[in-house]
C-alpha cells in the first residue's frame, strides 16, 4: 500500500512514502484504514480511503476536489444543511442549486412520493450534475433507506452517503449498496480523538489524482488502479499518534463485537422512548418530554432528539437543560431540526431549490441531542431519566435553574 501525505508533518513527513520502507511505523494507518472497510463491509479494492481533519473538513474539500459543473444540483434532507454548506463553500464557482427533500410531518421520515418526484422532475442532464448527499441516521435519529442509493443511481445521480453518526450502531453493508462517495467521522464510534473524518471514492468509477504544476487533489472519472491513501494532514492536524489511537480504538471495538453493540443499543433505545413517552408532570398528567421522529423502532438509530416541556405544554430552553444536565455531569448535545409542521405545506417544489447560499427556511428549532455510542450502558441512560424526572417539580426551574436562566439572558 501506498500512503501519500498531502502536507508536510513532523512525524508524517511532506512527500510519498512507501509502505514497505516504513511498516512498522506506518502499520496503524493500515490496520485503520481495515478496520473501517471493513466495518462497512468492503475492502480497499472497491474503496479509496481519503483522511481529514473532521467532518466538515471532509466536505469542504469533497466540494473542491469535485467538479461541479454549472448548473449542478444536490438534494439532501432539512437537517442535513450545515454540512452541505461547507461543501457549496469548497465548489463555490459551480452556482450549485440545494433542494430538500420533504419530510413526514409526523414521524420525520423522508416523503418517498415527494422524494421520486424531486429524482425525475430534477435529475441529472447533459448541462449539469445531480448529486444526492444524504445521512443514514438524521440528527433526530431516524434512519434513512439505503434503497435511495440505487433509486438515484438508477435516475442519473450520484450519491454522497454520510456514515458519520450511525456505524457501527447501525449497519451499514457498501457490499450491498455502492454509493460513488462515502463520508464518515470517528468521533462518534470511538468518541476520541475528535479531529478524524474520512472520505470514500468508489475505485471502479473514479480516482484521485493531482492538478498539474500543483498539490491539489482533484477527483475524476476515471477508474482508480492504485492502491494509495491520501491523508490531508492540515498544517500537522493528524500525525502518527492519532492513528494509533484510533487503531486501539477500533481493535477494542472489535473485541467488543458489533454485533454485541448493535443489540446493547437498540435495546436501550427502546427502553428510553417507552420511558420518556411515560413521564407526566405530577399535577396535571401532562407530557413532559416532547420526543421527534417516529414511533416504529425500526426506522430509530442511536440517537434520541427531544424537549423538555412544561406544565403548559411549552419547551423549555434546550440550552438551559443541557447546562443543568452537564452540571449532573450528563451530556447531551443540541440540534437544529427542522419541524415541518412550521413549514408551508403550500409551498411549491420549485421553491426548495436555491443557489450557493442555503435558505433560512425558518422551520428549524433548538432541540436535545442524546446519542448513544458503543459504551453506552444502562446506567448512563437509567441516570438521565432520573435527570429529567426533576421537571416533573414545578418549583425545580425557580429552585435550581433560575441562576442558569439570569447567565442565559446575561450572555444574550
Amino acid at each position: 500500500m501506498q500512503f501519500l501525505l498531502e502536507d508536510t508533518h513532523p512525524f508524517l513527513g511532506s512527500t510519498s512514502i512507501r509502505g514497505k520502507q516504513s511498516r512498522v511505523q506506518y502499520n496503524h494507518l493500515d490496520k485503520t484504514c481495515e478496520h473501517i472497510l471493513d466495518l462497512l463491509n468492503t475492502n480497499k479494492d472497491e474503496y479509496l480511503v481519503i483522511f481529514t481533519s473532521g467532518i466538515s473538513s471532509c466536505y469542504r474539500h469533497f466540494g473542491e476536489m469535485h467538479h461541479f459543473p454549472k448548473g449542478s444540483l444536490i438534494l439532501t434532507v432539512p437537517d442535513h444543511q450545515k454540512f452541505i454548506k461547507h461543501m457549496v463553500q469548497g465548489a463555490a464557482q459551480s452556482n450549485a442549486k440545494i433542494g430538500t427533500i420533504p419530510l413526514k410531518k409526523n414521524d420525520l421520515c423522508i416523503h418517498v412520493t415527494e422524494f421520486q418526484k424531486l429524482l425525475r422532475k430534477r435529475g441529472w442532464n447533459s448541462n449539469g450534475f445531480g448529486l444526492l448527499a444524504y445521512p443514514v441516521q438524521s440528527s433526530s435519529g431516524m434512519c434513512h433507506s439505503l434503497n435511495w442509493i440505487v433509486s438515484a443511481q438508477q435516475s442519473g445521480w450520484k450519491v454522497l452517503l454520510d456514515v458519520s453518526s450511525c456505524i457501527p450502531m447501525v449497519n451499514v453493508d457498501l457490499s450491498l449498496y455502492q454509493p460513488e462517495f462515502v463520508i464518515g467521522s470517528l468521533y462518534h464510534m470511538l468518541g476520541y480523538p475528535s479531529n478524524v473524518g474520512f472520505l470514500l471514492v468508489r475505485r471502479s468509477s473514479h480516482s484521485i489524482c493531482r492538478e498539474t504544476r500543483s498539490a491539489r487533489l482533484r477527483i475524476a472519472e476515471l477508474p482508480e488502479d492504485g492502491k494509495a491513501v491520501h491523508i490531508l494532514t492540515e498544517g500537522g492536524s493528524l500525525n502518527i499518534h492519532t492513528f494509533a489511537s484510533l487503531y486501539f480504538g477500533l481493535e477494542h471495538l472489535q473485541s467488543i463485537g458489533v454485533l454485541a453493540v448493535q443489540k446493547r443499543i437498540k435495546s436501550l433505545i427502546s427502553w428510553l422512548v417507552k420511558t420518556f413517552k411515560s413521564l407526566k408532570h405530577k399535577l396535571d398528567d401532562k407530557p413532559m418530554l416532547q420526543l421527534y421522529g417516529s414511533s416504529d423502532m425500526q426506522h430509530r438509530g442511536s440517537i434520541l432528539a427531544f424537549n423538555v416541556l412544561d406544565p403548559t405544554g411549552s419547551i423549555f430552553p434546550a440550552r438551559l437543560v443541557q447546562q443543568l444536565a452537564e452540571n449532573n455531569n450528563i451530556f447531551l448535545g443540541t440540534v437544529n431540526l427542522c419541524e415541518p409542521s412550521l413549514l408551508d405545506s403550500q409551498q411549491k417544489q420549485d421553491k426548495q431549490w436555491e443557489s450557493d447560499s442555503l435558505r433560512a427556511t425558518g422551520c428549524h428549532i433548538e432541540v436535545l441531542c442524546l446519542s448513544l455510542g458503543p459504551v453506552s450502558s444502562f446506567e448512563d441512560v437509567y441516570r438521565l431519566v432520573q435527570f429529567l424526572w426533576r421537571f416533573r417539580d414545578e418549583d425545580y426551574m425557580s429552585n435550581e435553574a433560575a441562576g442558569y436562566v439570569e447567565e442565559l439572558e446575561k450572555g444574550c
